[in-house]
């Protein structure tokens, strides 16, 4: 065996020249630092991925109950604004009962927040912020528009039905990736 290898050595060396040689070497050590290179890179981009995803879960487990409060009292609110007659008193006394109850919902998710929910996929993010922006406008609209509510009140109805869509789903979504446990919560003071 080491005679073959002896030999084989011998023609390679007689066939091949020094100069060429060193090409060769340089272009095999140039080969194995790209590998190398690409390697390290695919390695860093998943830890960066993943890095991503945990904070996208973390972020999902915080939000979830407070997306799916919200959620519930928009569901009510469109039950009452359903199950009610449209007289001028008993819609400004639901209006008000209304407004209190977006007032108390929790508008205010950084933007940082849903660029970290942004990993988590199916719209979470867009779900969320589209959803609030049409919380925002609809108060905006209650409050400036109070004269002419009666006009208004179905273009307000469809908002928040939408809106309530919307959170239930990013709930949905938030309670899966985050692996949030359901479970009765006992206010303690």
């Amino acid at each position: 065996m080491g005679d073959v290898f002896g030999a084989f050595t011998q023609w390679l060396g007689a066939a091949i020249a020094p100069a060429t040689w060193a090409s060769w070497a340089a272009a095999g050590a140039t080969f194995c630092a790209a590998w190398f290179a690409m390697k390290l890179a695919r390695t860093a981009q998943r830890d960066q991925r993943n890095q991503e995803k945990i904070r996208a879960e973390l972020t999902a487990a915080r939000f979830a109950p407070l997306i799916e409060r919200d959620a519930q009292t928009l569901r009510a609110a469109c039950m009452d604004f359903e199950l009610h007659p449209t007289e001028a008193t008993v819609l400004l006394d639901r209006e008000m009962i209304l407004v209190h109850s977006l007032r108390r919902m929790h508008f205010s998710i950084q933007s940082d927040d849903l660029a970290a929910l942004v990993p988590l996929g199916e719209q979470c993010a867009t779900r969320i912020a589209r959803a609030y922006s049409l919380l925002s406008i609809t108060m905006a609209d209650m409050e400036r528009f109070s004269q002419i509510r009666h006009l208004l009140k179905d273009e307000w109805h469809e908002a928040m039905a939408e809106a309530e869509d919307l959170l239930t789903r990013a709930a949905a979504t938030c309670a899966k990736h985050g692996q949030v446990e359901r479970f009765d919560t006992v206010d303690v003071k």
